[in-house]
């Protein structure tokens, strides 16, 4: 019949082949990508806004409230590594060999025998971003002095670190540690944390205002204008301990005050990237996209950064690698502490950090300690918890050289000798139990 074609054989629409076909499939496939992956970047930056920028108050106020906690019975009320929250020094729920009763004890009684004090202080006065003036704000931290402290005493100001305050466990425990030793101990709240004063733009800050927190507390153990402490005492005399996150802003402060005279820090991220990017990573590998990881976070915290200064705040604005070459050309001592299973801070960061430090080994004394092991599971800036005797020790032999003291000052050996005089007590009653046994056993037989 004229005019029919076989279906095979009829001509295809004009512009049709089955190359356009492929290429509109593959655009569509090109569409739906784009749409994924915004979408992705969309979400993970509410969570990161969330989670990261904001400032939690379920968090940063834990502890500092309603609980009414003092020194006397703040070790009894807290969340400790395998135990989850502890109420009324219950330590009987706890789960593996990291947190002993008897430690907890006997902190609770040097808490008690010693005390502390709320004081109050200002943030140091500083520059932000574009050169604008920071918000002076009123800090409170908790002065808590060694035992027979004397005006003299060397003092340590002991910096906690992201989403944390002064009475978490990881500051409260080495704050007992330092003061056991002989050192006087002032524990910081950053703005915005615990006792502090609120901020007004109610995000972490991060190297924006934090380090000037810092060095408020640095500056009320130097000066003490309220006579709290005896009276000012030697910029050398006053070190600086920090935790994660505060040991970023430890490490960044002591390039831009040249008076410390040494810091301590324990796994501190190299910049706050290096902060984010491990928990962003975990993050999306629970969600199952771990793989999307190097192409997501960029942007991410990309639009973080935008957030942060849409509050007038760059996270950014001081960091370890930007502030340390400017220290003074004197070796100052910094200790390095990290653990190689940190599944919160990357170990990699303290490589980083390092060789910031040998570039510039004419303005510092770098040591670097590295552990492995983990308290209940825990991993991050748990090990003074972990091997408390082991890290006391080299807390010691830090400090003691910094201030010029003696090792024997801290009390070690004679704490040692304690403990070996309770062992042998202990043996003794062990043995005099088993022969009362075997008599027992005798007399019944």
């Amino acid at each position: 019949m004229s005019g029919y074609v076989a279906p095979s054989e009829q001509p295809a629409p004009a512009g049709w082949s089955p190359a356009a076909k492929g290429g509109a499939a593959l655009g569509c496939l090109v569409v739906l990508v784009g749409v994924v992956y915004f979408g992705l970047v969309h979400v993970m930056t509410g969570m990161a806004i969330k989670d990261f920028l904001n400032i939690d108050d379920k968090w940063v106020e834990e502890y500092c409230g309603e609980q009414h906690l003092t020194m006397k019975n703040m070790t009894d009320n807290l969340w400790w590594p395998g135990c989850d929250l502890v109420v009324d020094g219950d330590f009987s729920k706890c789960k593996g060999g990291c947190i002993k009763q008897q430690t907890m004890d006997d902190i609770d009684a040097f808490n008690e025998k010693y005390g502390g004090k709320l004081v109050s202080y200002k943030s140091r006065p500083g520059k932000g971003e574009k050169d604008k003036d920071l918000d002076v704000v009123t800090l409170t931290g908790w002065w808590l002095p060694a035992p027979n402290h004397k005006a003299d005493t060397p003092r340590i100001v002991v910096q906690h670190g992201f989403t944390s305050n002064s009475n978490k466990h990881r500051t409260m425990f080495f704050a007992y540690q330092l003061r056991k030793i002989g050192f006087s101990v002032l524990v910081n709240n950053l703005r915005d944390h615990c006792y502090s004063e609120d901020s007004k733009e109610r995000v972490v800050q991060w190297g924006h205002a934090y380090p000037y927190d810092l060095l408020g507390a640095w500056d009320y153990a130097v000066k003490d204008p309220d006579n709290n402490m005896g009276g000012s005492i030697g910029d050398d005399k006053v070190g600086i301990v920090g935790f994660s996150m505060g040991a970023f802003i430890t490490t960044t402060v002591f390039g831009l005050e040249g008076r410390v005279p040494a810091v301590w820090v324990d796994a501190p991220p190299f910049s706050p990237l290096g902060g984010f990017k491990v928990g962003a990573s975990a993050a999306m590998a629970g969600m199952g996209i771990g793989f999307l990881a190097d192409v997501i976070i960029p942007p991410v915290w990309a639009n973080l950064e935008a957030a942060a200064k849409e509050h007038g705040v760059d996270i950014n604005e001081n960091t370890p690698e930007s502030a340390l070459p400017k220290g003074p050309d004197t070796k100052r001592p910094i200790q390095w502490v990290g653990n190689k299973g940190d599944v919160t801070v990357a170990f990699a960061d303290g490589a980083k950090l390092a060789a910031v430090l040998k570039k510039n080994d004419k303005k510092y004394k770098a040591s670097k300690w590295d552990l492995e092991g983990s308290c209940n599971g825990e991993t991050h800036c748990e090990d003074h918890i972990r091997i408390p005797d082991e890290y006391e020790a080299k807390l010691c032999s830090f400090w003691t050289e910094v201030f010029g003291l003696k090792e024997s000052s801290c009390g070690l050996e004679e704490a040692d000798s304690d403990t070996e005089a309770a062992a042998k007590s202990a043996k003794s009653d062990s043995d005099s139990d088993d022969a009362t046994s075997r008599r027992l056993q005798q007399l019944v037989v």
